[in-house]
């Protein structure tokens, strides 16, 4: 560090331009790991102190990362932290308007391997790598720039996954103490309220609340502004989702063999075979996972951990879709089908047929699933039975 102090002040006042991109990344990748940590912390902090001690020097200074600098270096106080500040909001993201104004020959190309119009293009940009929001208000909302400029490279692969392979947070991080509640399949699509205190403060990262360091890593964005102290967190878009999904299914089925339970095949099943098949399938799953770490609790676990199973596999979802007549429990699209599953949870053998029957007569009477479309429509009503822990009755409707 004495070579580096030695060359900045050198230097004349206000010539120098710095930029650190994820100036934490050696922190986070060794958050297991308390001694290394502490050691990474103690070279950073040594580069900081140089760098205060010569701040002369500096023109501009801009740094990311996903954890709070005052956090680990209370003292260095002399950098002023934009990360939920309104007039920032749209700095690190693109715009819908940048986008157009700056890709129009991209765009162009994407409308025409794709068959879209331009609104309909946008609109599943918007779906699978849009709604990023970095401001209390939650008002404006940007892109990720990776995933559009790699779509944009290659559009005629369609709206693929770029998110989970560039990002965010090493999944031992859920793995700590005071995180295991998140990987609960029962959490998954779960809105989370957290005071905006809570978002800016800084504490050590054994102490750091999960949601906070997930919103900073990009796994969620702020959705709403419940009041003016309190903010609603969860995931920007599909891309974000199903990665997420891809975590917590992993974490569900450890120390299971995927191949022998047929987890792999799940998408060609949903696209090829009988309902008989399909259920019987998510129960031979089902057997496998240990019931004390994925309780099923009540008709939303059962169902989230459906959901995360299939999005696990890299399947669209869609949660309590709204439509005029209600909202469908669950819904999967495959390449040839569309189908609608209505969940109901039975506490005891004796309310199966009733709530079998009253499922059917939901799928029926809300015409879910009726919406245009090109697939197959396979709607099927299904009872999840505690005492047995499987799904005990089905019917396709």
């Amino acid at each position: 560090m004495g070579q580096i102090s030695d060359w900045l002040s050198s230097l004349p006042p206000s010539s120098l331009v710095i930029l650190i991109d994820e100036y934490d990344a050696p922190l986070t990748a060794s958050l297991d790991d308390p001694a290394l940590f502490d050691r990474i912390r103690a070279s950073i902090n040594a580069f900081f102190q140089v760098l205060k001690s010569n701040e002369g020097c500096l023109r501009f200074f801009f740094m990311t990362g996903i954890t709070r600098l005052k956090t680990f270096f209370p003292e260095i106080n002399f950098l002023d932290d934009i990360s939920l500040n309104g007039v920032y909001g749209t700095l690190i993201g693109f715009t819908e308007e940048e986008i157009k104004k700056a890709f129009p020959y991209y765009l162009r190309e994407a409308e025409q391997k794709l068959g879209l119009t331009e609104d309909a293009l946008v609109g599943r940009l918007r779906e699978n790598y849009g709604g990023y929001s970095f401001e209390p208000e939650a008002q404006a909302h940007v892109f990720s720039p990776w995933s559009v400029l790699n779509f944009l490279r290659h559009p005629g692969q369609g709206f693929k996954n770029y998110w989970f392979a560039s990002g965010g947070l090493p999944t031992r991080f859920l793995q700590l103490p005071g995180n295991h509640a998140l990987m609960s399949p029962d959490q998954f699509n779960q809105p989370i309220g957290i005071p905006l205190d809570e978002l800016s403060a800084s504490r050590e990262v054994s102490d750091f609340p999960a949601a906070a360091l997930l919103l900073e890593a990009g796994y969620l964005t702020i959705k709403n502004k419940l009041n003016a102290a309190e903010v609603e967190l969860g995931y920007p878009n599909q891309e974000v989702r199903l990665s997420i999904a891809r975590l917590y299914a992993d974490e569900m089925l450890r120390n299971v063999n995927r191949l022998e339970v047929g987890v792999s095949r799940l998408e060609k099943m949903l696209d090829c075979e009988n309902v008989d098949t399909v259920v019987r399938q998510f129960n031979a799953v089902l057997n496998t996972i240990d019931c004390r770490h994925c309780p099923i609790r009540d008709e939303a676990s059962c169902m989230s951990l459906i959901e995360v199973l299939l999005m696990g596999a890299a399947m669209a979802t869609d949660v309590e879709k709204h439509s005029a007549p209600g909202r469908s429990d669950l819904e999967v699209r495959t390449r040839n089908r569309q189908w609608v599953f209505e969940f109901k949870f039975a506490r005891k053998a004796s309310e199966v047929s009733r709530l079998l029957a009253e499922a059917a007569e939901q799928l029926l009477t809300r015409r879910y699933g009726e919406a245009p479309h090109d697939r197959e429509l396979i709607r099927v009503a299904l009872v999840f039975d505690a005492e047995k822990r499987e799904f005990a009755a089905w019917e396709s409707v």
